[in-house]
C-alpha cells in the first residue's frame, strides 16, 4: 500500500497523541538500543541498513539501528528488525510513499510491530542513484508504542546487494630450473603487526529520548 506525505504526517501525529493521552504522568521512554557489528551480517544477499547519524558503522562497534534483508530479483522483504531492551523486534512493512529506487526503497515507509497499534515510521532522504547501491543521506526513524513517548532517531544508511566476487586466481606457470643453477633466494615474510582494538570498550550503547523534557528526541552514547 502506498501513502502520501500528508497521510503519513497525520498518522504519526494522531498516534503520538494517543500514546501520550493514555497517562497524565510523563510517559516512559522507549529503550531503543544499537546493534553490535557482529549482529548485522551484510556479507551475503541484499539488505537495507540504517545507523545512528553521528556514528560510523565501519569504525564504531555499536552503530546500527535498523536492518532489513530483501530478495535481489523480486525485492520481496524479510521482516526488518530493531532492538528494544534485550529483545530483537521484527517489523513488517505495510505501506510506502514518495520517491522510490531500484531496490524498492521509498522515502516514506510504515512498519507494523508485533503488538497491536504499534509502528515504526521511516522518513528518508535518498541520494541520487549511482550504480546498484542506494545511500540514505539523512532521515528519521520514529517508534510509536502505546503508553510511551514517541521516539525519533536521526539516521543515515544504505541499501544494496553484497556478494563475494568469483575467484579469478589462476595457477602460475611452472618454470623449469636447470640442474646446475644456484638455488633461489627465499624472501622473508613481513612481520605481523598486532593492531590494538580501537573499539570503545563498552558492552552496550544505550539510547534515550527526552520527549517529555523539551518536546524533541535525541540519541546519544552514554
Amino acid at each position: 500500500m502506498k501513502i502520501s506525505l500528508a497521510t503519513l504526517g497525520f498518522f504519526l501525529v494522531s498516534l503520538s497523541g494517543q500514546a501520550q493521552a493514555q497517562t497524565s504522568a510523563p510517559p516512559p521512554t522507549i529503550d531503543l538500543k544499537l546493534f553490535e557489528q557482529s549482529q548485522v551480517d551484510r556479507s551475503k544477499g541484499c539488505s537495507v541498513v540504517l545507523w545512528q547519524a553521528n556514528r560510523d558503522p565501519e569504525k564504531d562497534k555499536f552503530a546500527y539501528i535498523f536492518h532489513e534483508t530483501f530478495n535481489m530479483k523480486t525485492h520481496a522483504r524479510q521482516p526488518a528488525k530493531i532492538k528494544i531492551g534485550d529483545a530483537i523486534v521484527p517489523l513488517t512493512r505495510v505501506a510506502t510513499g514518495g520517491k522510490t529506487t531500484g531496490s524498492n526503497l521509498f522515502e516514506y515507509q510504515l512498519y507494523k510491530m508485533p503488538a497491536a497499534d504499534e509502528f515504526v515510521v521511516l522518513q528518508l532522504k535518498l541520494a541520487p542513484e549511482e550504480g546498484e547501491a542506494i545511500d540514505v543521506d539523512d532521515g528519521t526513524l520514529s517508534i510509536i508504542m502505546k503508553g510511551k513517548s514517541v521516539f525519533r532517531a536521526t539516521v543515515k544508511g544504505n541499501a544494496g546487494c553484497f556478494t563475494p566476487a568469483a575467484s579469478e586466481t589462476k595457477s602460475p606457470p611452472v618454470k623449469t630450473v636447470p640442474a646446475n643453477s644456484a638455488p633461489a633466494k627465499r624472501s622473508e615474510a613481513p612481520p605481523i603487526t598486532n593492531k590494538e582494538d580501537d573499539t570503545r570498550g563498552r558492552q552496550e550503547i544505550w539510547l534515550r529520548s527526552r520527549h517529555h523534557a523539551r518536546g524533541g528526541h535525541w540519541l546519544s552514547a552514554l
